[in-house]
């Protein structure tokens, strides 16, 4: 049966070749315009570059419309207005919710549970540094991405296939709508069903209304997005049989064999493991929560959250641990045996917004956000507020947005903390803080970071893997300062150090890759394969123990180090 075509109007091979160029200019005004706008917003930018950069942008697109209505031959001259308010509708909005949205949640701690909008500057200057650095791992796939969204535009505009390409946008979305359970992640799960099908859904109504210039302008959406929404979910990199489990040493705790896991253990991002109660413990995303898995039954038991947990803290003879949630603002104690809930508490005020991650000192707890980026220190009895610098206050940040990580060096009684991006260079830093005050000691800025940071208190050195690049940094404690760079993974975000044989573990969140690297040299030991975006290192070596435990895509790990190195 020959397909039968939408109408009898099919476009020229010229007027397809004007499509990539329409959708490129339209695609890179859009984007320039909403990032000076966005910037304006938060104080990088003046005013005047705003209105330097939607001029040009508008010029541009106005004349790609004009030009593409001419050539597709409708001369629905209305047909340009519409494209115009399209260009002026993510600035508008985008500014909009940052100005007048941000500060009406922000100041609202009777409502907890809203993610903030702060971070949205920051994620839209990310955005293309994000999509070419999965792109620069998995080329072939974004190639294929990009051929199969292109030639389905060319068998519907040229070709007049209407039902064979809106069939295969279906079996695109079934595809999409299977990869996340709620089982795993909860009612949120259902939102990530519906924004993985948003851009498909767009190409196939552009598809079904016969607009080849709006389907080329969402194919630079759904390219991207399908590129960065493959990678998010763990469908790439691609496994051919059980990759991971050849691995000498690699031992797969959780899930049995043939069992579904109930949590996605490749969005594992603390680990810790408790011989004393029998439990490896581990928070996981993206939505969310803490587990407890039994290391003798293998039996896990969990805590769900409709917000998110990212780091906690306890230690070896420590009956408790502790977590903030991102999403509620809120500081979380479990005890560790029974993996009861003991307390939970609200944190939010102006400036402690979203908390990230946390130190549990002796006498309180010092808690940084996100949003706005600061750390905050709490009394550790009566949860009274002692100290709180706000970075963006400080100066240090242009962002309102970007405080990731934080570690107490006991040695030296001192707090360090990640702050990023600082401004449009993309840089970092490393903050000192005095931990009974929150004062500055010492600042170090840097061209990229990341999120891993590790302490290595006998060699009064830091561990910072960058996100970026294939930069693991080790930097000076006192006073901060870059001591060397190694080379190891492309987006390393798990690290650990291995005292009794000076060695370095590395991961890729991108390509699953677990680097083994000297410290004495930084030469490369080994490179094995470990599954889909492993993290979450621990290392034990307590009481005879010698294994790496972390999580990714195949299950919940434990890597005997003897057997792995042989």
């Amino acid at each position: 049966m020959s397909p039968v075509p939408s109408s009898p109007k099919r476009l020229s091979w010229g007027a397809l070749a004007m499509l990539p160029v329409d959708a490129a200019v339209f695609g890179v005004a859009v984007y320039a315009t909403t990032h000076a706008a966005l910037f304006w917003a938060d104080g990088l930018v003046p005013w005047s570059k705003v209105q330097l950069t939607a001029a040009v942008g508008l010029i541009a697109v106005l004349a790609v419309s004009v030009a593409g209505v001419r050539l597709v031959g409708d001369r629905k001259w209305w047909k340009v207005a519409i494209d115009l308010a399209l260009y002026a509708a993510p600035p508008l909005l985008l500014t909009y919710v940052v100005l007048h949205v941000a500060p009406s949640i922000n100041r609202d701690p009777e409502h907890p549970g809203q993610v903030n909008p702060l971070f949205v500057p920051i994620e839209w200057h990310k955005l293309p540094r994000n999509l070419l650095q999965i792109l620069d791992a998995f080329p072939a796939f974004g190639a294929v991405v990009a051929t199969l969204v292109v030639a389905l535009g060319v068998l519907r505009f040229k070709l007049g296939w209407k039902r064979t390409v809106l069939a295969v946008f279906v079996a695109w979305m079934v595809v999409a709508q299977w990869r996340f359970r709620p089982e795993q992640l909860g009612s949120r799960a259902y939102t990530f069903k519906v924004e993985a099908c948003v851009p498909i859904v767009v190409l196939a109504i552009a598809s079904l209304l016969g607009w080849p210039r709006f389907y080329a302008r969402a194919s630079v959406v759904a390219i991207s997005f399908g590129v960065l929404f493959a990678f998010y979910s763990a469908m790439v990199p691609f496994e051919v049989g059980a990759r991971a489990a050849a691995v000498p040493g690699l031992e797969v705790l959780y899930p049995p064999p043939g069992v579904v896991p109930e949590i996605p253990t490749e969005y594992l991002r603390d680990v810790f493991v408790d011989h004393e109660a029998n439990g490896l413990y581990a928070t996981y995303g993206p939505t969310s929560g803490i587990i407890r898995l039994d290391l003798g039954s293998h039996v896990l038991t969990r805590h769900h959250t409709e917000g998110l947990f990212r780091h906690f803290r306890t230690w070896k003879g420590e009956p408790r641990l502790w977590t903030v949630d991102w999403l509620y603002s809120e500081l979380l104690t479990f005890e560790k045996p029974g993996f009861g809930l003991v307390n939970k508490q609200p944190i939010t005020d102006d400036v402690l917004i979203q908390p990230i991650d946390l130190e549990v000192l002796p006498e309180g707890y010092a808690i940084v956000s996100t949003e706005y980026p600061a750390v905050t220190l709490f009394d550790r009895d009566t949860l009274a507020k002692k100290a709180q610098i706000n970075f963006h206050e400080t100066g240090l940040t242009k962002f309102r947005s970007g405080a990731w990580l934080i570690n107490h060096d006991p040695v030296a009684n001192e707090l360090f903390v990640e702050v990023g991006m600082l401004d449009l260079d993309d840089q970092f830093a490393i903050v000192k803080l005095d931990p009974a005050t929150l004062a500055v000691k010492d600042t170090l800025k840097l061209k990229a970071g990341g999120l891993t940071m590790l302490p290595l208190p006998g060699k009064r050195t830091l561990l910072l893997g960058d996100f970026y690049s294939h930069d693991l940094v080790e930097i000076d404690m006192a006073p901060l300062k870059i001591r060397r760079t190694f080379k190891t993974v492309l987006n390393c975000r798990s690290v650990a150090y291995d005292p009794k044989r000076d060695l370095v573990y590395a991961a890729s969140f991108i390509t699953g890759d677990l680097d083994v690297l000297r410290y004495s040299d930084g030469s490369l030991v080994k490179r094995a394969y470990v599954g889909k975006k492993p993290s979450g290192f621990y290392l034990d070596q307590d009481d005879g123990a010698d294994a790496l435990y972390f999580g990714s895509s195949t299950g919940i790990l434990k890597l005997d180090l003897a057997t792995f190195l042989g």
